[in-house]
């Protein structure tokens, strides 16, 4: 019975820390080498207005 509580409560402890750490985010993220010479690709043509 206690080996059945035990992983039971580590179940539920590893299944908590995965939903606490879904939404963690870092505050600055430094953008790739080369962001700023990159041009992408339009879907759509220059308009001639």
């Amino acid at each position: 019975m206690t080996n059945k509580k035990q992983c039971l409560y580590i179940m539920l402890c590893a299944i908590t820390f995965a939903l606490c750490s879904c939404g963690v985010k870092p505050k600055h993220v430094d953008s790739p080498q080369g962001v700023e010479n990159d041009t992408f690709p339009r879907t759509y043509p220059k308009s001639g207005l």
